[in-house]
């Protein structure tokens, strides 16, 4: 059996490729990427925005997205107050220890201080 680029069969036969969740012959749309031979949306924490087989980019260190198949990198959004991110592709953000502050966006721990009445021990 020999496929051709009109998905027939040397026999005459169709191959319906939708069955199989694959099409050889196409790239995988925004938000999309192929894994295994077929197109997966792309996992929180990351986003693509053109058709292709590229993998999908990872959220920046301090940002984080909880999209799946995002198509923008507008879907990271920076952690808020308090939180920090010191990985790239986070679906979440870490938060700072009780009575610790951190500014919106915070790439470490190190970003997280103590507020106003709290005291290291």
């Amino acid at each position: 059996m020999r496929l051709t680029s009109d998905t027939s069969v040397q026999w005459g036969f169709v191959a319906d490729w939708s069955l199989l969740g694959i099409c050889p012959l196409s790239l995988c749309a925004a938000g999309l990427t192929r894994v295994a031979g077929a197109c997966v949306s792309c996992a929180p924490g990351t986003f693509k925005a053109d058709a292709s087989d590229d993998a999908c980019a990872a959220c920046p260190a301090g940002t984080y997205s909880t999209a799946t198949a995002a198509t923008a990198n507008a879907t990271c959004v920076s952690c808020p107050p308090a939180t920090y991110s010191n990985a790239t592709g986070a679906s979440a953000c870490a938060a700072c220890g009780t009575g610790s502050l951190s500014p919106a966006g915070s790439v470490s721990p190190n970003a997280c201080v103590c507020g106003a009445g709290f005291g290291k021990a």
